[in-house]
């Protein structure tokens, strides 16, 4: 697991170069909306993690916790190569810790900054073992709800794992947090259904896969910059993905049919699955 953003003056800090539970914690890498991420090492396994601390703001927050526990229950339950796996997880200071590997290869968001763009080769190759890790969530009915390009690390090799459980949801499960309404994830890559609060499906992870394959393409958000929240959100309801062919010609209008299907405003618009996408995308690009 690498990082998402990363914050300078974060108070979870607090760790860098302290040893806890086997663990010695390097530095700070990342902070999300719940927590920080460390690199870290474990001694007894003589192996690089990363480390991710509930941020001090929600030790007294009851559903936070929750969450955490959630996200290290849905982890254990998925089995596939392409998901980073849970090592261990333990309590500290009234924190949860979740310890994951350090996948040194960064984010796609890292080779976005670097890059610009992605070689479509590449893409082809992340979405097959994405698609094939979002296939078991699906199957077991747990929405991962936050695919963005921070959340697809790299390890030494190129190979793709999906990251960061911490906002996914089982649909047979309550969720406390959004059925109070509040909005929660990055809202660049939040659905229509997921600003509306409507529901949501498989097919949520749809649309944040087709925002990102599009990013992944152009090195440009559909959407492009983004301005307030609520010009934003008025943006993801109304406004259709632009053919990708605009953005580059030499992409064929068939691709940019496959990203606006899936990015359709209407759920029931997008493929019946993520390898029904996969699988036009393959088709759209020969």
């Amino acid at each position: 697991m690498s990082g998402q953003s990363k914050n300078n003056d974060d108070s979870a800090g607090k760790y860098s170069g302290q040893m806890l539970h086997g663990y010695r914690f390097l530095n700070l890498i990342a902070q999300g909306g719940y927590a920080a991420i460390y690199r870290g090492f474990q001694l007894k396994e003589q192996r690089d993690v990363a480390i991710k601390v509930m941020l001090p703001k929600f030790v007294a927050d009851d559903e936070t916790i929750k969450r955490f526990r959630q996200e290290a229950q849905i982890i254990n339950e998925l089995n596939h190569p392409h998901i980073v796996p849970l090592y261990d997880t333990w309590h500290f200071e009234k924190r949860v810790f979740l310890v994951m590997p350090f996948m040194s290869g960064g984010t796609i968001r890292d080779q976005l900054e670097t890059q610009g763009v992605l070689p479509i080769a590449k893409v082809v190759h992340i979405l097959e073992q994405v698609t094939g890790a979002l296939e078991v969530a699906h199957a077991a009915r747990i929405i991962h709800r936050d695919i963005k390009p921070p959340n697809i690390l790299f390890d030494k090799e190129g190979n793709a794992y999906l990251t960061d459980f911490g906002l996914a949801k089982k649909m047979d499960m309550s969720d406390p947090i959004t059925n109070k309404g509040i909005t929660i994830g990055s809202i660049r890559y939040l659905s229509p259904e997921q600003i509306m609060d409507s529901g949501i499906s498989p097919r949520t992870d749809i649309y944040g896969l087709g925002v990102t394959t599009f990013e992944c393409l152009t090195g440009e958000h559909p959407y492009g910059e983004f301005t307030s929240e609520l010009k934003w959100m008025a943006k993801v309801i109304q406004d259709k993905t632009p053919p990708i062919n605009i953005k580059n010609p030499a992409f064929s209008p068939a691709l940019g049919d496959v990203l606006i299907r899936a990015t359709s405003k209407n759920p029931d618009e997008r493929q019946q699955t993520v390898t029904q996408f996969f699988d036009e995308f393959k088709a759209a690009i020969r």
